[in-house]
């Protein structure tokens, strides 16, 4: 479906398209975020974009959109802080924090609702609540706002880069130390899916330590500036020291077929109501200490 915004005033991408198909606000929402609309011949994933007079909009003709399976699986939610306004969750790896279109099973948001009904009005309807994401495959922290000022103020804390944001990773081969890498990252020309380092990409910044390699493989504490997606999987990838586990960035490599060794281990953001700040440790998950015999309680 092609078409041409012919409206003077502003209007949001998911809105006007709601406007002139037959899907809902929500599975808009999630056809625009999964990659299968694009705004003068550039992919949109944004719902809120806006559209400016005689913008050309394209939607993929007939996008399957699945609505999540009911909820019947061993997926609890795992809750490691909560007050009257944010909640503190460590995700399983293997669940998507929100419906897309090719999502037919429960996600993080079908277990939000679940237990937190009132978080449906916070926010995007396709993804209440949610101030940031985790890829499916990566484990651990994720802040979840309660309140709608709550979410704009810890989205702002994340845009300003006021968040601090620490992973563990395995990753295959010996690294140095430690190490930087400040590399732009973008979608990818030709396989939409992927990121990859690209001129024309925004700016990433990824910094790592080496905490313990063993059996041709490196125990990593990893900090990130920014957050753009698959940022720490890209930027290792770039180096030679791909994720075990991450068959999208290490095709060459030994892999984990169980799951992507990545863990939102540490988290620390300003509480925008009690003004302290809240500085969480997830656990480690049980795929990670079987690889190292590491004193973890340090770490």
């Amino acid at each position: 479906m092609k078409k041409i915004n012919e409206r003077l005033e502003k209007i949001r991408l998911d809105k006007f398209l709601n406007s002139i198909s037959k899907f809902s606000r929500s599975e808009i929402s999630r056809i625009i975020s999964n990659g299968m609309v694009s705004v003068n011949e550039a992919v949109e994933t944004k719902p809120s974009k806006i559209l400016k007079f005689n913008d050309v909009i394209e939607m993929e003709e007939s996008p399957k959109v699945k609505d999540a399976q009911k909820l019947n699986s061993n997926y609890k939610l795992n809750i490691k802080y909560e007050d009257d306004d944010l909640m503190v969750i460590s995700k399983d790896s293997g669940i998507s924090v929100h419906p897309g279109v090719k999502t037919s099973s429960e996600t993080l948001i079908d277990l939000l609702l679940l237990s937190r009904p009132k978080i449906l009005n916070i926010g995007e309807s396709s993804r209440p609540g949610i101030v940031h994401r985790l890829d499916k495959g990566t484990s651990g922290l994720m802040i979840i706002a309660k309140k709608n000022e709550i979410l704009k103020n810890l989205k702002t804390q994340f845009k300003e880069r006021k968040v601090f944001k620490e992973y563990l990773t395995i990753v295959n081969g010996i690294t140095k130390e430690s190490g930087i890498i400040n590399a732009p990252i973008g979608r990818h020309p030709v396989n939409r899916i992927k990121r990859t380092l690209i001129s024309s990409g925004k700016e990433a910044h990824t910094s790592y330590e080496k905490i313990d390699n063993n059996e041709g493989l490196s125990l990593l504490k990893v900090i990130i500036k920014t957050g753009r997606t698959h940022q720490i999987r890209v930027h290792l990838s770039s180096i030679g020291h791909p994720v075990y586990g991450d068959q999208m960035y290490s095709n060459n490599y030994k892999n984990s077929k169980k799951r992507i060794l990545l863990h939102s281990y540490r988290i620390k953001f300003f509480h925008p109501n009690k003004k302290i700040d809240i500085d969480i440790k997830d656990s480690i998950p049980e795929e990670f200490t079987k690889h190292f015999s590491t004193n973890w309680k340090d770490i």
